[in-house]
């Protein structure tokens, strides 16, 4: 019976994997804006509940340096961080500054492939510059 009391405590309190990780780590966001026909890509990448960016390909070295991981909270239907508020079901972005919409991004989930290609450019302008 102890066993069963002991076991059934551990079961209760110990957090699960789940709940550790975040719902977006491990993938990518290639975000684009909604109010322009064409709009250059930018990037997001999520990790330990973590996001870094946004970023665009053309950007500097010293701009990708200065990038620092934000920490973002998630729900069932969204992920929020500094200013940014991502509709999960339709992979909506928000962008708001001073309490007011400034920007609306559709976004898609990045293929592991093109995140690893994306990574690997901003690692080797890091290491050029």
């Amino acid at each position: 019976i102890l066993l069963i009391v002991f076991v059934g405590l551990f079961l209760t309190t110990s957090p699960t994997a789940e709940e550790k990780k975040g719902k977006l780590d491990g993938k990518g966001l290639v975000c684009r804006r909604d109010d322009l026909y064409f709009s250059r890509p930018y990037y997001f990448i999520f990790d330990n509940r973590t996001v870094l960016g946004p970023w665009v390909t053309i950007d500097t070295a010293i701009k990708l340096k200065g990038l620092r991981g934000t920490e973002y909270q998630s729900t069932a239907s969204v992920a929020s961080w500094a200013g940014h508020t991502l509709t999960l079901d339709t992979l909506r972005l928000e962008e708001v500054v001073n309490g007011m919409l400034n920007r609306l991004y559709r976004c898609e989930i990045m293929n592991p492939k093109h995140m690893a290609i994306t990574l690997q450019r901003r690692d080797d302008k890091l290491k050029n510059d």
